[in-house]
């Protein structure tokens, strides 16, 4: 009998387990990723982002500072050997050095339209900046 419950068991569990499915979902027209200089992004199928450059001209965390400062991001959307160029600014990336983000761009590639969002380059300033700062921009690409 005990060698039947373990049985009755095991086939429960194995059906539970089997009717349980795993959601794998990829949105190709909404992708957030983290990306440093020089690395790049899957976006999708066929494009991708890459980051060309990151300056980051914040006012650190822990000084007062007469000017916030900005952080702007130069990116690259790539399809195939088609390629479209963006700058995006966090922080008082007006002319007048006002506090204005310019974090969101429109891209067209390869026939498509993609809005490009910077919503974060971290870590965030310091003082005094640690040598060898590793920068990460936190871009989102979504297609219209």
């Amino acid at each position: 009998m005990k060698n039947v419950l373990i049985g009755i068991g095991l086939l429960t569990a194995g059906l539970l387990l089997s009717c349980e499915q795993t959601a794998i979902t990829t949105d190709p027209v909404n992708v957030t990723t983290t990306t440093a200089r020089h690395e790049t992004a899957k976006v999708g199928n066929d494009v991708t982002v890459s980051i060309n450059d990151i300056k980051d001209s914040r006012c650190p965390s822990n000084a007062n500072c007469i000017w916030y400062g900005n952080a702007t991001v130069s990116v690259t959307l790539a399809k195939g050997t088609e390629q479209a160029k963006a700058t995006l600014c966090l922080g008082a990336c007006s002319q007048n050095g006002g506090i204005k983000d310019n974090d969101v761009t429109t891209v067209k590639l390869g026939g498509a339209t993609y809005q490009v969002t910077l919503s974060e380059v971290k870590p965030y300033p310091v003082a005094p900046e640690p040598e060898n700062t590793y920068k990460e921009a936190v871009i989102t690409v979504r297609q219209q």
